[in-house]
């Protein structure tokens, strides 16, 4: 909920990957960590209403992925549910739903963020199917356990008003 105090404990965390442990990183895992606190910035930023600076960290990192499709496409589905994030703080759903839809689907935050979409545009069956899907992961991680509850609450709300 702090915004201000959330890029403060990325750009902390960002130091972990710095010069001072590189020798214990690898080259491939040392850009994935960057990429992850860029991605997190970004996100936050976003949140601040400063999309133009979310946009360039996101646009960077397709760039990579362009430049090295053959290491880089493993990481398409992240930056399309960076993309589909963003669009949605921008209030821009549809387009936010042609990335979603291209996101981890086996990954319950991605899917919670296209039901949202989805009922946003009033795709009321589609938003259910996406709740329902968080709801029935077996996935045990804290991005079950951030989207179930929310997930439960809608997908009971919408069962109910048909």
């Amino acid at each position: 909920g702090n915004i201000e105090e959330a890029m403060q404990c990325f750009e902390t965390g960002s130091k972990s990957i710095g010069p001072a442990p590189a020798a214990a990183i690898d080259s491939v895992n040392k850009i994935v960590w960057q990429a992850r606190y860029e991605y997190g910035k970004a996100r936050g930023l976003a949140h601040l209403g400063k999309f133009d600076e979310a946009w360039s960290i996101v646009n960077k990192f397709k760039e990579m992925i362009d430049a090295n499709p053959e290491q880089g496409n493993q990481y398409l589905q992240s930056h399309h549910y960076m993309v589909g994030y963003i669009l949605s703080l921008q209030g821009k759903y549809e387009k936010a739903i042609e990335h979603l839809k291209q996101a981890n689907p086996a990954d319950p935050f991605h899917s919670l963020l296209l039901a949202r979409a989805y009922e946003k545009v009033g795709d009321l069956d589609n938003a259910k199917a996406a709740y329902e899907s968080v709801v029935k992961s077996r996935v045990n991680n804290v991005e079950r356990a951030l989207s179930y509850p929310e997930a439960k609450k809608k997908l009971a709300m919408l069962s109910s008003s048909n």
